[in-house]
C-alpha cells in the first residue's frame, strides 16, 4: 500500500511541476517571436525580466483604470456632471500608460544593439500599446 501511495505522490509531483512551468510561461512570455533578432542568452533574460515588470505595471494601471471607471459612473449619476474632474482622471491614466510604454521602449532600446533595433522596428507595429 505504501508503494502505491509513493507512486501516486511522485506522479502528482511530476504533473504539478509541469503545470507550474506551463502556467509560468503563459503568464509572462515574449508576445511575438523575437528569434529573428538573434538575442543572446543574457539579452533574452533581460527582456524577460523587463516584460515581467512591464506587465505588472500594466496590471496595476488597469486596476487604477477600473477604479476611475467606478468614479466616472458616480460622477455621471450626480445632478451635475463634473467634466473637468472626468477629464483629469482620464488624462492621468493615459499619461501613466504612455510613461510605462516609453520606459519599456527605452529599456528595450538599451538591451538591443543597433542591428537588432533595426530588425525590431519592423515588428513594433505588432506590439499592442493601447
Amino acid at each position: 500500500m505504501r508503494i502505491v501511495w509513493m507512486v501516486l505522490l511522485l506522479l502528482n509531483l511530476t504533473w504539478a511541476d509541469s503545470d507550474y512551468e506551463e502556467e509560468e510561461h503563459k503568464r509572462v512570455h515574449i508576445p511575438y517571436d523575437m528569434r529573428h533578432l538573434d538575442l543572446s542568452e543574457g539579452q533574452s533574460k533581460e527582456i524577460y525580466r523587463l516584460l515581467v515588470e512591464y506587465r505588472k505595471q500594466r496590471r496595476k494601471l488597469h486596476e487604477n483604470y477600473e477604479r476611475l471607471e467606478r468614479r466616472s459612473v458616480k460622477l455621471f449619476v450626480q445632478d451635475r456632471f463634473d467634466k473637468e474632474r472626468y477629464l483629469q482622471g482620464q488624462l492621468r491614466i493615459k499619461e501613466k500608460l504612455l510613461r510605462i510604454e516609453a520606459d519599456f521602449l527605452e529599456r528595450l532600446h538599451r538591451i538591443l544593439d543597433a542591428k537588432q533595433r533595426k530588425k525590431f522596428i519592423k515588428d513594433l507595429k505588432e506590439w499592442e500599446f493601447d
